[in-house]
Order: C-alpha cells, then structure tokens, then sequence
C-alpha cells in the first residue's frame, strides 16, 4: 500500500496536472456486453488461450440491491461447467468502475479463471476445494491489470488510477486488521482515518467500519492475495529481466489451480529457474553423460537425490514437514541444474528434468 502511495505522490509532483486528467478521464465503454467482448480481446497477449466459453448477464433483483456487491460472478454447478453467470448490481455499481470490476468478475477474472480450470479436467473433488486469497487475490490482481489495457483513459492516468484502486484495498485490509484484532471501535477507526487519510466526512468513515464489521476477514483476502502475486511477478522480471514473459507468468499462476501460496511458492521457484535456464543455452553436449564421468549418466546422480528425499518425505507426518523437505529437495535440484548449465546441456533435457 506504501508504495503505491508514493508511486502516486511522485507521479503528482512531477506532473500536477495528472489531477485534473484523473478527474476529467473515464473508460469509454459503459456497455457491459461490450466491456467483456473488449476484455476478451485485451488479453489475447498476456494470457493463455481459453477454448470457446460462453456466458450470461444478470441484474441483482431490486429488493437485494443494498445487501449484494457491485458485481459478482456465480461459479459453475459442479455438473455443469458452461453455465458461467455474471451478476452486476446497477445500485452498486457505476459507469467508471464497470470496466475493471467486470475484468475482475470475467475476463481475465473469476469467469477466465473458472474456465481455465475446467479445461484442466481436473478430479471433481477439486471443484469442491477453493482458497479465497488464491481467487481473490487473481480477481483483484485482473482488476487492476485492466487500467493498462486500450480503454480509454490517458497512458499518464492510467498508472495512478491502478495505484489508487490498489491502495483502497490495502487500507481496508489494514483497517480490517485493526478493527478485528486490535478492537478499534468507530471513533478510533474515524480518527484513523481522518489524521492519516484526510477523511472529513464522518457518515463515510461509519460506512467503511460497518462494512467492515459485517465481513470479517473479507478485505485481507483481496488484497492479501493479490501482494503474494504481485511480489512473485516482480521477482520474476527482476530475475528475467527482458526476458520475462508475461503469459507464461500467467499460465504458471493459473495451473496451480487454486492452491495456497505456501503451496505454490515452492513450485514458483522452480518454473523461476526454469525459465532462467531456458534462456541460457551454451554448447550442446550428449544429453545423457557428464562430459567428465566417462560415461556415467549424469543424471544417476540426481536420481539418487531423489530417491533419498522421497524416503525422509515418507518419515515425515506434517504438511509443514513435508514443505520443508520438498523445499530441500528443490534447492538439490537447482543445485544438480547449474551443473547441467555449466557444463553445457541442452536446454531442452533440463527443461526435462522438472
């Protein structure tokens, strides 16, 4: 939240003028047909292909308007996975947010990722299990994807407005925290808010702590999840550099198929340096020796690696322990992959190797 805080107050004071586009700027379309008809076309680039889905517009029945959100998506029976519904709000939601709250609900959101997941056939158990940070946290991180995409809105302006939306839910989350953890009562809360946030109107600051009361936990979810993608993004470009490639990316988030980020971050590790590597081809050598073993299979080594850790796995009772030798066994195998890259492997043998 501080750093998209002061992404926006560096923006603005190099170019103060942002402040008046930001309030004079809108997303051209208002349409919700056309929005997810746009957005399908906007991700072409940076996200897997999905096969043919389909899906339908609802509007929330009047006498629900004030107790549903803006927008919501309704996942798939588990007999039926095309159903894919989309629920928007007209009391909840306006012409300027439309556009990315229907990127979170759709495309590449909630619906995309539903349908990726379907198309993965996986075990029907699966459509049963779900971790809210994992879907949340994609839903937000499309959200706010959506202020780079051709909408409308100034190049300048977009940046500031997806900081912006990004530090709201961040705060919430905060607030989240304090008022379920810490006991912030509202007078606190209002404080809070008006000291540190500038926050004059008192009915506002009431409408966030009862929102917030109503949903415990809600907020952290959201954002929560969105950081842990958010950070393994930025680790990535950081590692790759220009060689980072943002619908691989993607598709690594997307195939874990819903997990907990205790989870994933092992296997990110490891489609990490698998992507590294690819791109750091030397000379090709026999893909089954080492050039200085006489013959021995190099990977004999490696195999007998894995053939001990998966005995001390089998000792071990806890998902904790088992993470922690998994995290051993990964550490083994980039250590056995340098080797391979030193020594000059193809590329495609290592990429064989995971």
């Amino acid at each position: 939240m501080q750093a998209d805080l002061s992404e926006i107050r560096v923006r603005l004071k190099e170019h103060p003028e942002l402040v008046r586009q930001m309030t004079d700027s809108a997303i051209t379309l208002s349409d919700p047909d056309e929005i997810l008809q746009n957005l399908q076309t906007q991700i072409q680039d940076d996200f897997p292909a999905l096969t043919d889905t389909s899906y339908t517009l609802k509007y929330v029945p009047e006498a629900l308007e004030s107790s549903l959100s803006p927008a919501f998506f309704l996942v798939p029976p588990i007999d039926s996975d095309g159903s894919n519904t989309i629920y928007i709000n007209e009391k909840a939601s306006t012409e300027q947010n439309l556009y990315t709250m229907l990127a979170h609900e759709g495309y590449p959101g909630h619906l995309y990722q539903s349908a990726y997941f379907n198309d993965r056939e996986p075990v029907p158990v699966r459509r049963l299990l779900a971790c809210g940070g994992y879907n949340e946290g994609w839903g937000l991180y499309s959200e706010l994807y959506a202020y780079s995409f051709d909408n409308g809105l100034p190049e300048a302006v977009k940046p500031l407005m997806r900081c912006s939306e990004a530090s709201s839910y961040g705060l919430y989350a905060l607030l989240d925290i304090c008022i379920h953890y810490d006991g912030w009562d509202l007078a606190t809360t209002t404080s809070y808010l008006e000291n540190s946030y500038g926050f004059t109107d008192p009915e506002s600051a009431r409408e966030i702590y009862l929102a917030i009361i109503d949903n415990p936990g809600n907020y952290l979810k959201y954002y929560t999840g969105y950081l842990e993608i958010l950070t393994m993004r930025q680790e990535a470009d950081e590692v790759l550099g220009n060689k980072f490639n943002a619908k691989s990316f993607h598709q690594f988030i997307l195939n874990m198929d819903g997990a907990s980020f205790r989870v994933i971050k092992p296997y990110f590790q490891t489609w990490l340096m698998t992507e590294k590597y690819t791109y750091k081809r030397k000379r090709a050598v026999s893909p089954c020796m080492h050039p200085q073993t006489s013959g021995i299979p190099l990977f004999s080594h490696f195999h007998a690696l894995v053939y001990f850790l998966v005995i001390l796995l089998k000792a071990h009772r806890t998902v904790a322990d088992l993470l922690a030798c998994y995290a051993q066994l990964q550490r083994l195998c980039l250590v056995v992959l340098d080797k391979c890259i030193g020594n000059g492997h193809d590329n495609q043998l290592v990429r064989g190797l995971l």
